[in-house]
């Protein structure tokens, strides 16, 4: 995995003053993968439209509940703490439900949230917002 790369404290802010789509539509731009991917749904919106967006570096994971994982498939929970810690602050965790239907188990629950609260940047902070805001 290479480094991320950081930004300053300025430029994190400045890039606050964007709306998500304004920054999606500039990404477009890069070619990084095809224009028709990455859509959020229509249930996704945002719950507090009065916030800045929420910014961060992304911890990305995928979770399903509904099957057992194939052999191999399944990381641990260290490993995901481990890949956690290597990410710059402020950090945003991101996780996909592979179920279908979604939500047939929950990873979020008061246990992730204790555990990932002195991590997380908006639990000290006024920027809370959902990252799909379309201001």
């Amino acid at each position: 995995m290479s480094e991320p790369c950081m930004l300053s404290p300025a430029q994190l802010e400045r890039l606050q003053g964007f709306s998500t789509p304004s920054l999606s539509n500039a990404i477009e731009l890069f070619d990084v993968r095809p224009r028709s991917a990455g859509f959020m749904r229509p249930e996704i919106r945002c719950l507090q439209p009065m916030q800045k967006p929420m910014l961060g570096y992304a911890v990305t994971a995928c979770i399903r509940a509904a099957k057992k994982p194939k052999a191999g498939e399944a990381a641990s929970r260290k490993a995901y703490f481990e890949a956690l810690l290597r990410i710059p602050q402020p950090r945003v965790v991101v996780i996909q439900d592979l179920d279908d239907p979604p939500a047939v188990g929950s990873f979020w629950g008061e246990v992730q949230a204790t555990t990932h609260r002195p991590w997380a940047a908006w639990a000290r902070s006024p920027m809370a917002a959902c990252a799909t805001c379309a201001r």
